[in-house]
């Protein structure tokens, strides 16, 4: 495609780029500081200008054994994976011994997978690629399942096999809705052409044939040298560790989210991205879809920043900053940050990622690094950023718990049986309420991490949720943000509620009694077979008892 915007790379010179990276006294000082205010235990960074590149490791990659952080310490990068699933099908769709159609973005993935079944038959028949990767499916993402961490004995093929119950938010190609769950069909569909699993593909077809030795994803147990996620509460001055959660809420959604790099392995990746771009490759980071509201969240909280980008690639967000375009993407995954930005005119790639605190803190630190090392080292002009403003442009975020509303309270719930018992979702799992007597509480559980009690708001039917550790230590569960509300009360089942929503910050999701995960292990095709078998077969029965 000649007229590809990402093009300019083979083109264009090097203008205004430092022949020799380094970073200054200056420039040290203020990561250091900004580190220091924005809690961030350790971090790690890669640039590449031309064929120079840096790398350096900054702060504590263990708190417990104070291990600092050099160049090979393994971080994980969140989101940023995106851009390896893109890479890895890239590298597929290549590949002349496979029997696919040459670098075709928009195959259908029913000519992939010929199971593959989604929502309704428009999507099932017409959903491409493109689609999945670009986030404009326009399907419900559910990250609830993520945070309380899936049964390990649930494969991604099966996860897969349940997208079909995903509700529609908006028209199919309508708008951009950002969708983890359409990288891990991606993933699998990466599966299925290279008849291997991503983990394996990722290593053998992109990691080791570029000399990233280190890298890897979290499913592997023999982690070395791997930096410990934490977070930070302001109240107590203290850092979490939450590594029990990291490990085990990646699976199966690994494609999403979770492969780890060092300083030393992300030079190779960024040289990649920037001097081996192949046709295939510049077809794939040309923009799809518009983000209506793509760079208000940045510019809101930075407005000292020439950046905009309202549009998106596959696995990358498209803009431009001090006029150059700019290919970039964040990662946030339970006390791991990342932000990785290229940008193709000045053949330029930085990546910069942390270990906590997770959450807006660390993505705000992430952005401000980022941008401030690319004025100062890469493009050599003045900052508005410097030692003095650093931790005040934006406003440092309370990240701290909060103190429970004296209101609120998990004691003398009327009537707790109508609400105990077992309600179950198709893609999430289910949610066990209990109500403990010795306590006079609701307990109740979901998944591998998610425990806690349930507080009362002071609405009928509706609860909060105090998480339990390890959860309560994530920003996503601090403050009660989980809410609980209970319906449809019957008195044909004991007064007991058939629906329970839990609303996880922008999204709600429906669970029903009666209902459980396991019920849709088989194929619903199967189901439907059987409940149709024992339909028909009982008006059969009803007919010849009629005639004989």
């Amino acid at each position: 495609m000649a007229h590809s915007i990402y093009f300019i790379i083979v083109l264009s010179a090097l203008v205004n780029v430092s022949c020799i990276l380094e970073l200054t006294p200056k420039a040290e000082s203020v990561i250091k500081r900004l580190m220091t205010c924005r809690h961030m235990p350790g971090m790690s960074l890669a640039i590449v200008s031309g064929m120079d590149n840096l790398t350096a490791g900054f702060g504590i990659a263990d708190l417990e054994t104070n291990r600092a952080v050099d160049i090979d310490t393994l971080f994980c990068i969140g989101s940023v994976t995106k851009s390896v699933s893109v890479a890895l099908l890239t590298d597929l769709l290549q590949d002349e011994k496979l029997n696919i159609r040459n670098c075709d973005w928009n195959i259908k993935l029913k000519d992939i997978w010929k199971d593959f079944e989604s929502t309704d038959h428009w999507r099932t028949s017409e959903m491409s690629l493109k689609d999945i990767l670009s986030h404009r499916t326009g399907l419900e993402s559910i990250e609830l399942g993520n945070f309380a961490g899936y049964p390990t004995s649930i494969t991604r093929k099966e996860l897969v096999r349940r997208l079909k119950y995903l509700k529609e938010l908006y028209p199919f190609r309508d708008r951009f809705h950002y969708n983890n769950l359409m990288y891990m069909l991606a993933g699998y569909v990466a599966e299925v052409i290279g008849n291997s699993t991503w983990e394996d593909l990722i290593n053998t077809r992109l990691f080791r044939k570029l000399g990233m030795v280190s890298s890897t994803a979290f499913y592997d147990t023999d982690i070395k040298n791997l930096s410990i996620p934490y977070t930070f509460d302001a109240n107590t001055k203290k850092y979490s560790n939450v590594m029990n959660v990291t490990r085990v809420t990646f699976h199966p959604l690994d494609p999403a989210g979770s492969v780890l790099t060092s300083a030393r392995d992300m030079v190779k990746w960024l040289k990649y991205k920037i001097h081996n771009v192949s046709q295939c490759y510049l077809e794939a980071v040309q923009p799809v879809v518009f983000r209506e509201n793509g760079d208000t969240f940045i510019k809101n909280l930075f407005p000292d920043l020439d950046y905009s980008s309202k549009l998106y690639a596959m696995g990358w967000g498209v803009g431009t900053y001090r006029g150059r375009i700019i290919y970039t993407h964040s990662g946030d995954i339970y006390g791991y940050s990342a932000i990785q930005v290229v940008l193709p005119e000045m053949q330029v790639a930085l990546h910069v990622n942390s270990n906590g605190p997770g959450g807006s803190e660390g993505f705000i630190a992430m952005v401000r690094i980022a941008y401030y090392l690319i004025d100062t080292v890469i493009m050599n002009i003045e900052s508005s950023v410097n030692e003095t403003n650093v931790c005040t442009l934006p406003d440092l975020i309370d990240i701290s718990a909060d103190e429970p509303d004296p209101y609120q309270t998990p004691k003398d719930v009327p009537n707790p049986h109508s609400y105990t018992g077992s309600y179950g979702h198709p893609i999430i799992g289910d949610f066990y309420i209990k109500y403990l007597e010795e306590t006079d509480v609701l307990q109740c559980s979901l998944g591998i991490n998610l425990k806690g009690v349930l507080y009362k708001t002071g609405i009928n039917d509706t609860f909060t949720l105090l998480a339990s550790p390890p959860l309560n230590d994530l920003y996503e569960f601090k403050n009660r943000a989980l809410k609980l509300r209970f319906d449809d009360k019957s008195p044909n089942n004991g007064d007991q509620y058939q629906t329970l929503n839990v609303t996880v910050e922008w999204a709600t999701y429906t669970f029903r009694r009666g209902v459980s995960f396991a019920d849709f292990n088989m194929a619903s095709g199967l189901l439907i077979s059987c409940k149709m078998f024992c339909t028909i077969l009982t008006i059969n029965l009803f007919i010849a008892h009629l005639l004989f």
